[in-house]
């Protein structure tokens, strides 16, 4: 009979374990992980001792983090005083105490898969440890090198495309950030897919130094290419630390089960995710699962967790609760942070399911479940878009009227030149104040109608930016200047009008989830239910 597993961790190699986790009960072994196994309403700290207790195994991940975790140390305290087999996993090679260099260890730093086939042999068959584990030295997997190496090579090719700022700012040290797995996934792949971008205006329209245009074109296919290994390689997504993870989404699932057992629910929710707490309502009366107000009423609770609402008001440890993730954040209530999530930053596209697999949590969590990792930067489709948009607005305003003034020189006078410097700092200060408001769900921006204000204020500014190319073209023309670097000039204008024709579909097919993803003025407010006791 295979042997059941205990693994202690820190949350900043979760993205690891959960992978981890997922190759182990492919074998058929019994795994615990706090947040896949923890059951609600009873008391974590038995609920964990228990787990080492029944545990055949435990397994340390060792790195850097779990070494200064108060619960990996106590964890691992348990299972010493228990007498417990120890097996270390090696995550990261750090100093450990003399009494680690007795334990058996299995070295992860490289291959995952040859260090799992190592572990499940190691677990069959025991084999004394020929020596210590290793405590210094680094080790990473191969597609880890390989993405290092055309990090490299593209923050070299960055550097002709400085003139649009945002994707040199998070390319250039990039080869250095995967390295300490703390790169933002979310901020490079915009960054990726700016830069083909940013490379073809300036291979097409600059009239650089023949090498720094073949620098540009290398960038056509080495951003795609890296683009591709961080989004798909599950290599890359266990090295990382959850920010610099690729998100791990619930895949989709239709249960069919029209006429699930009710079960009395409730809603812990701030008053500005009102919104989505009526979605949820909404989806659970569909399928005849009754709301109830108070919460000691209630079999199950579920608690929205935002920018606005990081805790639970009742007892993870004492009620049933689920915990639903509408946002990334962090600094979320380390209760919440040790049971399962069920993942809706995407949008409510799994609400059906959600209230048909209710009345089943094994089923329910093992379908939407995800392990907690809220500081890993997801957002709706919708505003996903919305933000990437927004970012080339900014960069590419900057770059090409920035190029255009110092290409034209004198050509431009002093009049011109403030006209397009304040149309800039107008434009740029707009994006700067919608972009936190947008993403973060903050400020003045985020309501629907102030939101679109600031489009139709962008959109004048465009035309003012469309007025003054105009004006340049019939200047530039009567004195026989180079066109190409005036058509450079009107390209931020016209990418505005481009963008809008794709936004504009896309924010009508999504509007539901925009309409939710803006927070409630808290003029409207939503009741909390009343905590047990």
């Amino acid at each position: 009979m295979p042997p059941s597993i205990f693994i202690s961790y820190s949350r900043q190699e979760a993205p690891f374990v959960d992978s981890l986790l997922d190759h182990l009960e492919d074998n058929n072994m019994r795994v615990w992980v706090d947040y896949h196994s923890l059951i609600p309403a009873r008391p974590w700290a038995d609920e964990i001792a228990r787990g080492i207790e029944e545990a055949d195994v435990v397994l340390l991940v060792v790195s850097k983090a779990s070494m200064r975790s108060d619960y990996a140390v106590a964890e691992l305290l348990t299972a010493f005083q228990l007498k417990k087999r120890i097996i270390l996993i090696i995550f990261e090679a750090v100093k450990l105490p003399e009494d680690f260099e007795s334990y058996e260890w299995i070295d992860f730093r490289g291959s995952f898969k040859k260090g799992l086939n190592r572990l499940l042999t190691q677990l069959e068959r025991p084999v004394a440890m020929k020596h210590g584990p290793p405590q210094k030295g680094f080790k990473a997997p191969p597609v880890v090198w390989v993405c290092f190496i055309i990090s490299l090579l593209l923050s070299v090719c960055a550097l002709p495309a400085l003139w649009t700022f945002y994707p040199p700012y998070y390319l250039v040290p990039l080869p250095y950030r995967i390295l300490k797995r703390d790169f933002s996934y979310s901020h490079v792949r915009s960054a990726l897919i700016m830069l083909v971008f940013a490379s073809f205006l300036t291979v097409g329209l600059m009239r650089f130094h023949p090498r720094l245009v073949g620098i540009s074109v290398l960038s056509f296919f080495l951003s795609p290419l890296l683009f591709f290994l961080l989004s798909r390689s599950s290599q890359m997504r266990r090295w990382g630390k959850p920010v610099a993870s690729r998100p791990q989404f619930a895949n989709p699932y239709h249960p069919q089960i029209e006429r699930p057992r009710p079960v009395r629910f409730t809603v812990e929710a701030a008053p500005e995710d009102g919104k989505f707490a009526e979605a949820l309502i909404n989806g659970m009366a569909k399928y005849h699962h009754p709301y109830v107000e108070d919460a000691r009423e209630a079999e199950v609770i579920f608690v929205l967790i935002s920018r606005f609402n990081k805790a639970a008001v009742n007892d993870p440890e004492k009620r049933i609760v689920y915990p639903i993730i509408l946002q990334s954040v962090k600094d979320i209530d380390v209760k919440l942070q040790r049971i399962q999530w069920i993942d809706f930053r995407r949008g409510l596209g799994n609400l059906d399911a959600l209230a048909q697999l209710l009345p089943e949590p094994g089923r329910l969590f093992q379908a939407l479940g995800i392990s907690p990792m809220g500081d890993q930067v997801v957002l709706p489709r919708i505003i996903n878009v919305l933000r990437t948009y927004l970012l080339a607005l900014g960069a590419f305003n900057i770059g090409c009227w920035g190029v255009t003034i110092l290409e034209l020189g004198s050509f431009v006078s002093h009049g011109e030149s403030t006209l397009i410097v304040v149309q800039l700092v107008l434009f740029l200060l707009t994006i700067n104040w919608t972009l936190p408001s947008l993403t973060n769900r903050e400020g003045r921006i985020s309501s629907l109608r102030n939101l679109i204000l600031t489009f139709i204020w962008l959109f004048v500014l465009s035309q003012i930016e469309i007025i003054t190319f105009g004006w340049l073209v019939i200047k530039t023309h009567a004195r026989g200047l180079p066109k190409d670097v005036i058509i450079f000039g009107g390209f931020a204008p016209l990418a505005y009008i481009a963008g809008l024709l794709i936004i504009l579909p896309m924010a009508v097919w999504y509007r539901k989830d925009l309409w939710r993803w803006l927070p409630r003025q808290q003029s409207k407010t939503y009741n909390l239910p009343m905590p047990q006791g």
